[in-house]
């Protein structure tokens, strides 16, 4: 993958594509942050992340039908947020905790990958031009409470990871975290047992909560060798 991120910066790939009303151009213009900005958007998709491998592979093959499919994906997911409203909430919140030094120290952190996410760098100053409003230190500060509480994660989220739940838990003494295996953000979250744990929980959040329900998932099996 880092690999192909590295050869897709110095030689961008035209990939030809089908006009459409969802995508109305003939091609895309490949390079390593559109790619990675892909594979990271395809961690959203609980039932996507297990082709990941062989999507990777179909790419380095130069297969344009995956290329268009997965810009396709990409565009519908995308469109379905309301950008202006995700710009203004992140804005307000991140940037009272985020400078351009500790954006680049993090990027440094994963060299294979930083290139690609270099843009992320301009979001400071994006921002004070957006929404020069920052939360005050009161609206982002830890909650701390003995009431009882149910963390529900996925562990494949690429925004809210099983670590923000573990850190959400050292200031609420009294809460229990739902992992759920091969999961994205919010994937599997209506699925009948989870439902019925949360309804419990909902019903009873001073006993213990019933955890068969995430450890009956099944660990994700990747695919490969697609075709």
């Amino acid at each position: 993958t880092y690999r192909l991120i590295a050869a897709l910066k110095q030689h961008p790939l035209i990939v030809h594509v089908t006009p459409g009303a969802t995508f109305p151009v003939d091609h895309i213009d490949v390079n390593d942050r559109v790619l990675a900005a892909g594979l990271y958007q395809a961690f959203y998709d609980s039932q996507l992340i297990p082709l990941l491998p062989a999507i990777i592979e179909q790419i380095e093959q130069r297969n344009d039908a995956t290329f268009e499919a997965m810009a396709s994906a990409l565009l519908a997911s995308i469109g379905a947020i309301r950008q202006s409203l995700n710009v203004a909430v992140e804005c307000h919140d991140a940037m009272a905790l985020m400078s351009v030094e500790q954006i680049h120290t993090a990027n440094a952190a994963f060299p294979q990958g930083a290139d690609a996410f270099v843009e992320d760098e301009s979001w400071p100053a994006y921002c004070a031009a957006w929404n020069p409003n920052v939360a005050a230190a009161k609206e982002i500060a830890p909650t701390v409470s003995a009431i009882p509480t149910l963390l529900l994660v996925g562990d494949f989220d690429p925004v809210a990871p099983p670590a923000y739940a573990q850190r959400a838990r050292s200031t609420l003494s009294a809460s229990t975290i739902l992992e759920l295996s091969s999961a994205s953000h919010g994937g599997k979250s209506l699925l009948p047992c989870v439902a019925e744990t949360e309804l419990a929980f909902l019903a009873n959040p001073s006993l213990p909560v019933d955890l068969h329900c995430a450890r009956n998932f099944a660990r994700t099996t990747f695919v490969t060798e697609f075709l």
